[in-house]
């Protein structure tokens, strides 16, 4: 099982190929989220074994730092800052050795893990990584010890990557369990993380179940500012559908917005895109779209036939479908405007039955699954 969490661990710790060169000095931290607004002095933590928690603050306690309170760097073994029990689930805990490391490929793609590897010039070897994860792993916790690498130099290379790379949605700092982190979506899983002087911590899961495990394990010691929210902002999802059926039963405008799924980018194969649109709201009358597009260069270079397309009017699994596939009877074109992180899809066609199709798909997000 611990080799399938690991499996998990490599595919959600998702940073940009673009991170900092091999062996040279870490990426600049970016203007959003902010990275370091202080760092706690490198005290040794309590005794090895020990999780560090916050104490309780009494009358006359400093408040914390404008970036959230930090605390002291913890020293103690990584499986010793792991805790076993999140939420009434038991967690299984280990050590991972760095030849694991590199046969679950979490050192290579882009791995958040692997991105910090080569950024400070360390290998396999000399890091120091525990996973632990219950046993349907939809709680999931790791720690990266990066032997000697500065708190604030790590925190600055870390929020470069995640705010820069492909799969991850709305990077930002959030305050959870009393302390600020930085929190986001990789396929609607929220993931958290932040530093304790060379190590990484970094959770998976539901906010509920992981600010229990939070609140227990060691502080930060690098201060973030949590991201400004507007209120008046409308909320991004990830796909937004509108459709225009001629002819047949159901004529007329439609719209729809995917909040799950979304756009794809080699979910299928190498140069293929797709979508996947469902809704089972009461009522809906647009509630699916699921697009498949088997050669997306020459969509974004003009347009293809190479796709299909089933639009379902009425309830999911009992309304009515309206198949585009030129190769299999109709006929239609798909053009992309690819715009690497977002794109703009069309569709233009006409079902075997004669039901003209005609759609646009704003991509607000892409999830990449690098074929």
């Amino acid at each position: 099982m611990m080799r399938l969490l690991m499996a998990i661990a490599a595919t959600t710790l998702i940073a940009a190929c673009t991170g900092a060169p091999a062996g040279g000095s870490p990426p600049a931290s970016p203007e959003q989220p902010p990275a370091v607004t202080s760092l706690a002095p490198a005290t040794p933590a309590s005794p090895a074994g020990t999780p560090v928690a916050t104490p309780p603050a009494g009358p006359a306690a400093t408040p914390p730092p404008a970036g959230g309170p930090v605390g002291q760097v913890y020293t103690g073994p990584l499986i010793d800052a792991l805790p076993r029990v999140v939420a009434g689930k038991q967690l299984e805990a280990r050590v991972v050795t760095g030849a694991e490391l590199e046969e679950s490929g979490m050192l290579e793609g882009g791995s958040a893990v692997g991105m910090l590897v080569e950024a400070f010039g360390l290998t396999a070897s000399e890091i120091e990584f525990g996973i632990a994860a219950s046993e349907d792993a939809d709680v999931l916790i790791t720690a990266s010890r990066l032997p000697g690498v500065d708190s604030a130099a790590l925190a600055a290379a870390f929020a470069t990557a995640q705010a820069d790379a492909r799969n991850v949605e709305n990077f930002r700092v959030t305050s959870i369990a009393g302390r600020n982190i930085w929190a986001w979506e990789t396929l609607g899983i929220g993931q958290y993380a932040w530093i304790n002087g060379d190590i990484v911590f970094f959770l998976m899961g539901e906010e509920q179940d992981v600010a229990q495990a939070i609140a227990v394990m060691p502080l930060p010691t690098v201060a973030l500012t949590p991201t400004a929210v507007d209120p008046n902002a409308p909320p991004t999802s990830r796909a937004e559908v509108d459709l225009v059926l001629t002819g047949g039963a159901d004529a007329g405008s439609y719209s729809g917005v995917a909040e799950d799924g979304g756009c794809s980018r080699g979910a299928t194969g190498e140069n293929s895109f797709g979508l996947q649109y469902s809704s089972v709201e009461p009522g809906v009358e647009f509630s699916s779209l699921q697009l498949i597009v088997g050669d997306a260069a020459a969509a974004a270079a003009g347009g293809t036939d190479d796709f299909s397309a089933m639009v379902t009017i009425g309830p999911l699994f009992e309304g009515t479908n309206y198949e585009i596939d030129p190769s299999r009877g109709g006929s239609g074109e798909l053009r992309i405007d690819d715009q690497d992180r977002t794109a703009v899809v069309h569709i233009s066609g006409t079902t075997a039955d004669g039901v003209g199709v005609e759609a646009t798909i704003r991509c607000n997000s892409i999830f990449d699954f690098g074929t």
